[in-house]
C-alpha cells in the first residue's frame, strides 16, 4: 500500500511530510493522506486505526466506482470518478473519505488530476481556508480541471482529423476515429457520473464536510457542467467524421467498379472480334489473306483506344 502525507499550513500552501509518523506530524493542522495500490484486506484495518469507521473503510476497500455519498456527524465517504494518467482517458474509480482534519483518498492507479493540484498547491497556496472542506473542495476542482484538458485535447484531435479529412481522405485511418470514439465515451460516463456526485455533495452539510457555497467546489461544477456540454458537440462531430470516412469508402468503392465497368466494356467488343475469328468454319477469306492478322490486332488496338478516349471525354476516369 503506497501512501502520501500532506500538511495544510495556515497560508494554504501544501507540504509533503514523510516517515512512519507523517501524520501525527500534521498535529491540529488539516491533513491529506493519498493512497494508492492498496490491499483489500490492509486497508480497512489501517482505516480503522485513524478513525474511520469499520463500515466507510469497508467500502474505501471495495471501492467499485458507484455513485454514492455517505455523510453523518463524524464522518463522509463519496466515490468521485477520475481519469487515469495515461494518454488516452480511463476511468479510475477515486474515493474520499472526510473527517474533520483529515482527508483521505483512495484508488488503485495514478490520477494525474491528483498529482496537478498537489503540484500547485505546494507552490502557489490556493486554498481558501484550512480545513477539511476547503482541502476536498481544491481536489475536486483540479479533478474538473484535468476533465477540461482531457476533453480539449480531444477536440483538438478531432478539429486534426476533421481537416485530414477535407485535405486527404486516404490518410484518415478508421482506428483513430474508433479511438476517438472511445475516449468520448469514456469522458462521458465519468462527467455523467461527476456531476450526479457533485449534485449530492452540493446538499449534503455536516461537521465534517460542508462544500456548498466553496468558490473551488463551484468552479468544479461549472468545469464538469462545460465538458458535458462540450462533450456533446464533440460527440456530434465524431459522427459526422464517421459518416463522411463511410461515403468516401463507398466513393472509392463505386469509382473502382467503375473502371472495372470500363475495361469491361473496352475489352467486349475486343472478346468479339476474337470469338468470331476463333470459329472453325471452312471458308473465311480473311484465313488466306497474308496480312489478315496484323490488320485484326491493329483494328482492335485502334478499337480499344478509340473507346478508351470516348471514356475518357465522358469523364469516367475522372
Amino acid at each position: 500500500m503506497n501512501q502520501r502525507c500532506f500538511r495544510v499550513s495556515e497560508d494554504g500552501k501544501l507540504s509533503e511530510l514523510t516517515g512512519a509518523g507523517s501524520l501525527a506530524e500534521a498535529g491540529s493542522q488539516c491533513a491529506w493522506i493519498d493512497v494508492e495500490d492498496f490491499s483489500e484486506e490492509d486497508l480497512p484495518g489501517w482505516l480503522a486505526s485513524i478513525g474511520f469507521g469499520h463500515r466507510l473503510a469497508r467500502s474505501a476497500a471495495a471501492l467499485k466506482g458507484r455513485t454514492r455519498v455517505v455523510s453523518n456527524e463524524e464522518a463522509t465517504y463519496f466515490e468521485f470518478p477520475a481519469l487515469g494518467s495515461s494518454g488516452i482517458p480511463e476511468r479510475v474509480p477515486l474515493a474520499f473519505l472526510c473527517r474533520p482534519g483529515l482527508c483521505v483518498t483512495v484508488h488503485r492507479k495514478p490520477i494525474e488530476g491528483l498529482e496537478s493540484t498537489a503540484r500547485r498547491l505546494a507552490m502557489n497556496g490556493e486554498l481558501s481556508g484550512n480545513d477539511t472542506s476547503s482541502l476536498v473542495a481544491a481536489l475536486l476542482a483540479g479533478l474538473s480541471a484535468r476533465a477540461v484538458e482531457a476533453m480539449e485535447e480531444i477536440r483538438r484531435m478531432v478539429l486534426e482529423m476533421q481537416g485530414l479529412m477535407d485535405r486527404d481522405p486516404d490518410d484518415v485511418d478508421i482506428a483513430q476515429i474508433h479511438d476517438l470514439s472511445h475516449a468520448i465515451r469514456t469522458l462521458d460516463a465519468v462527467i455523467g457520473e461527476r456531476i450526479v456526485v457533485l449534485d449530492r455533495l452540493r446538499l449534503t452539510t455536516s461537521p465534517s464536510l460542508n462544500l456548498g457555497n466553496n468558490r473551488e467546489f463551484l468552479m468544479a461544477v461549472s468545469d464538469a457542467q462545460y465538458v458535458d456540454r462540450a462533450v456533446d458537440r464533440i460527440e456530434t462531430r465524431v459522427s459526422h467524421l464517421r459518416a463522411e470516412y463511410a461515403l468516401h469508402q463507398q466513393d472509392r468503392t463505386n469509382h473502382r467498379l467503375a473502371v472495372l465497368t470500363v475495361l469491361s466494356a473496352i475489352f467486349l467488343p475486343l472478346t468479339l472480334v476474337a470469338g468470331i475469328y476463333g470459329m472453325n468454319f471452312e471458308f473465311m477469306p480473311e484465313l488466306s489473306y497474308r496480312y489478315a492478322y496484323p490488320i485484326a490486332l491493329g483494328a482492335m488496338l485502334l478499337l480499344g483506344l478509340g473507346m478508351i478516349g470516348w471514356f475518357r471525354s465522358r469523364g469516367w476516369f475522372d
